[in-house]
């Protein structure tokens, strides 16, 4: 049951023995919500949290290291899409020469091409450090309403040159 809460704060539990068939394991769980990614990992290595949710991707191999704390993964369902068209284009609205695009190249019906230039994969590996599962969809795998089988189109750069360079978008290279 719930005997301390604070909106955007903390929450404190105290265990109900008269609810469900077996009692938990605490008697008293705080939760403190923590917004900064690092002040959450701070507080799981100096001892100040004994479990924290929502790992920041980039220090996941390094708490793995530490034989004192373990890493469980899951899956979840947290989307990042790429959206369009859009009033105003979030990108260079000029070509390489300086000169001013005539219209947004996204509101072209073509530009529906440019999902084969998502390296999924790549985003999987060297973004999110191996922890996310490409998509060409926008549910996870596990998903109800998924078309099974649809892992994402493979990306085919010669096709997103291509695509890219017909419809004025530039791709940065290094």
């Amino acid at each position: 049951m719930v005997t301390a809460f604070t909106v955007g704060d903390q929450a404190t539990f105290q265990r109900n023995d008269a609810c469900g068939n077996k009692a938990p394991y605490w008697n008293t769980v705080s939760y403190r919500l923590v917004t900064d990614g690092a002040a959450r990992i701070a507080m799981l290595r100096t001892g100040e949290a004994d479990i924290i949710d929502q790992v920041p991707t980039r220090d996941a191999a390094d708490l793995k290291a530490n034989p004192k704390i373990t890493v469980i993964a899951h899956a979840r369902t947290a989307v990042e899409f790429i959206s369009g068209p859009m009033p105003r284009a979030p990108f260079r609205r000029d070509d390489q020469a300086g000169k001013p695009l005539e219209a947004n190249p996204l509101r072209d019906p073509r530009s529906a091409r440019v999902s084969l230039a998502i390296n999924r994969q790549g985003i999987k590996d060297r973004v999110m450090d191996g922890y996310a599962a490409p998509t060409g969809q926008l549910m996870p795998g596990r998903s109800q309403r998924l078309r099974t089988g649809d892992p994402g189109r493979p990306v085919r750069s010669r096709t997103r040159e291509e695509t890219a360079g017909r419809r004025g978008i530039h791709w940065a290279s290094g």
